[in-house]
């Protein structure tokens, strides 16, 4: 029997990592020290998000996501929080 899933609505969503960021990732990766000169240099390059960084007592990499308004984007129809902040055509459409 089919299990409903909340993020199982949609193959492929817009808040997903596009692949040009996974492949910066990669390569800032294999030049990397460690976790932190990892993230350090991510942040520095703006590879992903508004902010990323590493805390080291959780050992946790935490990134702060880029809405759609902060990059040009957003639904011009819909013009609630969600609409001006999420780049998902189905919720704003």
């Amino acid at each position: 029997m089919y299990e409903s899933h909340p993020y199982a609505v949609h193959r492929v969503c817009p808040c997903e990592i596009g692949r040009k960021a996974v492949q910066e990732a990669i390569d800032i990766y294999k030049t990397s020290n460690n976790v932190a000169s990892f993230v350090d240099e991510m942040e520095r390059q703006r590879v992903i998000g508004k902010r990323i960084w590493y805390e080291k007592k959780e050992n946790t990499i935490f990134i702060t996501k880029m809405y759609a308004c902060d990059s040009g984007g957003g639904c011009l129809e819909n013009k609630t929080l969600i609409g001006e902040k999420c780049h998902c055509p189905h919720y704003n459409h």
